[in-house]
């Protein structure tokens, strides 16, 4: 028998009742349920555009409010989750359903995608293609837990949807911002969309388009190189980095500034194009696939050519303009030279640089928020549950 056994563990099978009421004619109007490991059981229509059930959902399974529900093909992936609407549903017909009794059926819906118990469906997960290696009833229903009181089992079901709710917020705070960096931008950007701002060739407005150094990086080094990975939501990073030894002369030929940008000119099509502002005063330098790009400050600031360069239409200009290879595409310093950049007033190249670097910032500490809860919740998740499952 395959367990996840305590000395005194109770049965999954003491504490689950399989219930298979299919919807026939009673039930055929009830929403069909769509089961996603992150979102639990949602209405088909919210994840997929059209309809995927049959017509004739007679065979389908009931599913009520405060049930259990798990796909057998993927419940190694924590595709299992308790209905959490006052309405029931429908699943489909392959979807085990339970009523769970003797234990908090929220309590049960947590521990059952605890990391200790997605491990145990991984070991007993038979099967050689991934996406189909189902668990059967017997075996799940073998898995052996360790359960508090049933106050106890409240108390941990009420911490962990707290987190779980604070780390949703989270997640919709991050995706709202990320929203309105792009319409803010898309207004801001009309008077070029419309052809009032004079443009002139990027080459007429940066004092240098600069190839990076070819040296090989490596774990230790006189200076730091930064490479596409240091490149990240419009602003160049010193993260994951590697170094170099180059010679003085070099360093005086390569060594980069405030203000400077780096140009990915050449990877995989979707990452061409990728650009970066240095806003850390960190000496370093640059490899050979990146272009540094030098503004003259009389004409455009560096901060409006960058959010202008990262606009999601102007990054679709260069990829048109890249040169496509194998598996590569290649953008060069002459070609980026040709690119009509606007050129508004410098004041107002200012507040759009400044409105759009604000909101950047705000959802860059909305995205590390998001992420630092996301640590805690997976930690707090184990170690809510290492007492009573193993």
């Amino acid at each position: 028998m395959s367990t996840v056994a305590r000395a005194h563990g109770v049965a999954l099978g003491d504490v689950l009742a399989e219930v298979d009421t299919r919807a026939g004619t009673t039930w055929e109007n009830l929403t069909v349920l769509s089961l996603t490991k992150d979102r639990g059981l949602i209405p088909q229509t919210e994840r997929f555009k059209h309809r995927v059930a049959t017509e004739d959902v007679s065979k389908y399974k009931v599913v009520k409010p405060g049930q259990l529900v798990y796909n057998p093909y993927v419940l190694w992936e924590g595709a299992i989750h308790t209905l959490n609407r006052e309405e029931p549903g429908l699943v489909s017909p392959v979807y085990p359903v339970w009523e769970a009794h003797s234990v908090d059926p929220w309590y049960l819906d947590f521990l059952l995608r605890s990391p200790q118990l997605i491990a145990a469906y991984e070991r007993m997960a038979s099967g050689t293609v991934k996406r189909r290696r189902s668990i059967s009833r017997r075996d799940f229903l073998s898995i052996e837990v360790e359960l508090p009181s049933l106050t106890e089992q409240r108390r941990i079901a009420r911490i962990v949807s707290t987190m779980q709710q604070s780390l949703a917020t989270a997640k919709s705070v991050s995706s709202m911002k990320e929203k309105l960096h792009a319409a803010t931008a898309s207004s801001l950007f009309e008077p070029y969309f419309e052809g009032v701002w004079p443009v002139h060739p990027l080459g007429e407005i940066t004092l240098k388009r600069q190839y990076g150094m070819s040296l090989k990086g490596n774990t230790a080094g006189r200076l730091p190189i930064l490479r596409m990975t240091n490149l990240s939501d419009g602003v160049v990073t010193f993260e994951k980095l590697q170094y170099v030894d180059p010679s003085d002369d070099e360093i005086e030929r390569y060594l980069l500034h405030p203000g400077d940008l780096l140009f990915n000119r050449t990877n995989s099509p979707e990452l061409v194009g990728k650009i970066g502002i240095l806003e850390q005063d960190v000496p370093s330098v640059f490899a050979s696939y990146l272009i540094r790009l030098v503004c003259d400050t009389d004409r455009i600031l560096p901060e409006f050519l960058n959010v202008f360069l990262n606009l999601p239409t102007v990054q679709l200009i260069l990829r048109g303009m890249a040169t496509r290879g194998v598996s590569q595409a290649n953008i060069s310093a002459s070609t980026l030279a040709t690119l009509n950049v606007p050129t508004p007033s410098l004041d107002s190249q200012k507040r759009i640089a400044y409105a759009l670097s604000a909101i950047r910032l705000s959802r860059s500490a909305s995205d590390a928020e998001t992420k630092a809860l996301a640590t805690i919740y997976s930690t707090s998740q184990a170690t809510l549950f290492a007492e009573v499952s193993s």
